[in-house]
């Protein structure tokens, strides 16, 4: 080739992950052609049924609520934060005012990434009340809400763990004030799901690709 193409080592370096993962994840992706990310996850149809409008993804997403401290709170006023991730990895974030805001992270999810199969979330009543429930039923999402913890349900609540630790290094390491978590959560999100991760179920592919099917 004619090396202009980036190399694993300073993916690592600048994605702040393990030279595997930097490997895999150039070789599952092209660097030919460099389209926005969000070029297909809006698709319109000349209907008002969401059942059509929406990306169907065929896969599990759990979800579950994070809040940070009144200290925290981001620049924009964020604190709370809406994570959706699928049983391949793949992660969506929200930020949020208050907790109550939870349908429009719903819908925010269901519009800019699609209507998933199954949706497991855990008995809040911001994630039950019948609008959420009457929402899931027009975009033909089951809603599986767990009344005690398992081991599958809480994918949400590692994925969580993994991207909070993730976000306090790379805070840590480029010496940004903490109020700026919710960038940096983003980034995150953005540079999780164009990793391929040495996840069975992703096949080789990076977790966007495996969900979004391009």
């Amino acid at each position: 080739g004619n090396g202009r193409g980036v190399k694993a080592a300073h993916l690592a370096k600048v994605w702040q992950i393990s030279p595997q993962d930097a490997e895999r994840t150039i070789k599952q992706t092209t660097q030919l052609n460099n389209q926005s990310t969000n070029s297909t996850l809006s698709r319109q149809f000349g209907t008002n049924d969401r059942m059509l409008r929406y990306n169907r993804l065929h896969s599990i997403f759990f979800t579950d609520t994070m809040k940070v401290t009144e200290r925290a709170t981001s620049t924009r006023g964020y604190k709370y934060i809406q994570l959706f991730v699928s049983d391949t990895g793949f992660i969506y974030v929200f930020f949020m005012e208050e907790q109550k805001d939870y349908i429009h992270a719903l819908k925010a999810f269901s519009k800019e990434v699609g209507a998933p199969d199954t949706l497991v979330c855990d008995p809040h009543p911001t994630q039950t009340k019948k609008e959420v429930r009457q929402y899931c039923n027009q975009i033909g999402t089951t809603l599986k809400i767990l009344e005690a913890r398992t081991q599958w349900a809480d994918r949400a609540e590692l994925f969580i763990g993994l991207i909070k630790e993730a976000v306090r290094k790379d805070l840590r390491r480029t010496n940004a004030p903490l109020v700026l978590w919710d960038y940096a959560m983003q980034r995150r999100a953005l540079i999780s799901n164009a990793t391929a991760k040495s996840n069975f179920k992703l096949q080789g592919e990076t977790p966007y690709s495996r969900t979004l099917g391009n």
